[in-house]
């Protein structure tokens, strides 16, 4: 997967927190830091105040013919 330079934002509610974020944009609680890196703005704290502006980045996920197994691919 590739981080693109476009961001949605999310208005923080009382208790969100970056792995519940990350769970909720990316489908895996893991996957926080690369909200934490794009959002240096904000103080890195268990949970975040209600009413910030947290950035997400973008991800695409990678397209490209090899990251497909053969018996996965239309090669017509």
């Amino acid at each position: 997967m590739t981080t693109t330079t476009q961001y949605l934002q999310h208005l923080a509610t009382e208790g969100d927190r970056w792995d519940t974020l990350a769970h909720q944009y990316y489908a895996d609680a893991t996957d926080y830091e690369r909200i934490i890196a794009s959002n240096r703005h904000l103080p890195i704290e268990a949970t975040l105040s209600a009413g910030q502006i947290v950035f997400i980045p973008i991800i695409v996920k990678d397209t490209n013919a090899h990251a497909v197994p053969a018996w996965l691919r239309d090669d017509e």
